[in-house]
């Protein structure tokens, strides 16, 4: 399928004619290429392409729509005609419907609800009680579900039932359920060609299909998604009854949310700032990890002022105080961010810690190896001509790299295993921590070697 590019310039003259020349031109462009456009417009223009397309086509462009604020969308369901937005929520699938509705005040909900059919606004109902970022959250309760008594040629005649070539093709499997409608096998369509008609359902059927509970994190659905290679996953309730699915494009978007958020923090941010278009809230949001960097450093600067009695004597010591507080951060921040990520994605396991650091110990260990003989030729052939400074400057950075390697494999563990975020572990902290630690060695061992 070629998809034909409209450009900015194209969408603007129609804007300039009538709402059906533009309807004419929105039906031309595929909703995702659509949804990258409308942000280059104002919102008075937001409002008219919107409300110029087809509701469905309209709930199709909100639902592509990534880079605005909470704020931003909010202002644009608001401003959209009523009667207009409660159609295209209509036309909806439920898990894009349940998204815009979650943008929407309290009163409009309600409103809206009360508009759509009995069947839809009941099950929109329920799935707003789950949280935005559970697999409940996630679903769409648009799925083909039959009871282990029908035969095969019933679900073929169902599946021939259905309004449109479209909705057939939305599905991969029929999902079968007993007669309380608790999940308990499935079945490719496509099975369905290969036995007879008169074959009951549950012989041919797959039993105990994987699932998820509608109550686990996004990023727990999407690790079960990356490790067992799934396009669509069921999901069910505690009493094991099937309520949705959750298919693979959302998950694409949680994995991308997550990791967005998981890098925020790793600078010592949050993801919230880029909903924020308040300069003083942006900078009230990243203070608190510059300031707690700030006071760090302070404390590094007290370790330094603890030992000069002793460092005045030797002063060379002094040139490699930058290059010990440099190698000990970024050796910190680059175990932990691997670990942040690892633990984040589900390939490393609380239950295999030991393994994990030991591993992490056993590369560190080479590492700081080659930085230590690096950093004492550099500093005999480089800086000052003295074996003994030489020396202290390579065991220093031996101790320093491995130290700093182990805090930062050990501390995100150790969040996880307390039941803190570990990815608040990197950054500012795990920096700051190891350029006092590595300050604090750096002068302990020059004063036993030199002084």
């Amino acid at each position: 399928m070629t998809v034909p590019q409209i450009t900015h310039e194209q969408v603007e003259a129609a804007l300039q004619g009538s709402d059906s020349d533009l309807e004419l031109l929105l039906r031309e462009i595929h909703p995702a290429d659509c949804a990258s456009l409308i942000r280059e417009f104002d919102l008075d223009d937001q409002i008219r392409i919107l409300s110029s397309a087809h509701p469905e086509k309209a709930g199709d462009i909100l639902s592509e729509i990534q880079g605005f604020s909470s704020a931003e969308e909010f202002i644009l369901t608001e401003k959209l005609p009523f009667d207009f937005l409660v159609e295209m929520i209509g036309t909806m699938p439920s898990d894009n419907a349940v998204d815009t509705l979650n943008i929407c005040k309290p009163s409009m909900i309600a409103d809206i609800l009360s508009r759509l059919s009995p069947e839809k606004s009941e099950a929109l109902e329920e799935m707003l009680r789950y949280g935005e970022e559970t697999a409940g959250g996630l679903m769409t309760d648009d799925c083909l579900q039959l009871q282990d008594s029908t035969t095969v040629s019933n679900a073929i005649s169902q599946i021939k039932k259905m309004k449109k070539e479209e909705e057939v093709l939305h599905y991969h499997y029929i999902y079968i359920t007993d007669d309380e409608e608790r999940l308990v096998g499935y079945l490719p369509i496509v099975d369905l060609l290969v036995h007879p008609d008169s074959t009951p359902i549950k012989d041919v059927m797959i039993r105990d299909p994987l699932s998820v509970n509608a109550d686990i994190d996004q990023e727990q659905v999407a690790n079960m998604f990356a490790k067992y290679d799934l396009d669509v996953l069921p999901v069910i309730n505690r009493g094991k009854r099937l309520i949705g699915r959750i298919t693979v494009d959302d998950v694409i978007d949680v994995i991308k949310e997550e990791a967005d958020e998981d890098f925020y923090k790793l600078v010592g941010t949050d993801d919230t700032e880029k909903e924020t278009p308040s300069s003083i809230k942006i900078a009230s949001i990243r203070l608190p990890w510059l300031l707690s960097t700030l006071i760090g450093s302070f404390l590094a600067s007290t370790v330094i002022k603890l030992f000069s009695g002793h460092v005045k004597e030797f002063v060379a010591l002094f040139f490699f105080m930058p290059v010990i507080t440099a190698m000990s951060g970024n050796i910190g921040v680059q175990c932990s961010t691997v670990i942040v990520r690892g633990l984040a994605t589900g390939f490393v396991k609380l239950g295999y810690a030991r393994s994990i650091l030991l591993k992490e110990l056993k590369i560190g260990l080479i590492i700081a190896l080659t930085c230590s003989v690096v950093a004492g030729l550099c500093s005999y052939f480089f800086i000052e001509h003295n074996v003994k400074l030489g020396f202290t400057v390579g065991v220093s950075m031996l101790a320093c790299v491995v130290f700093a390697s182990s805090s930062g494999t050990a501390v995100p563990l150790i969040l996880k295993r307390l039941g803190f975020d570990p990815a608040i572990s990197s950054g500012p902290i795990i920096t700051t921590f190891n350029d006092i630690t590595g300050l604090l060695i750096y002068f302990t061992i020059a004063t036993v070697i030199l002084l």
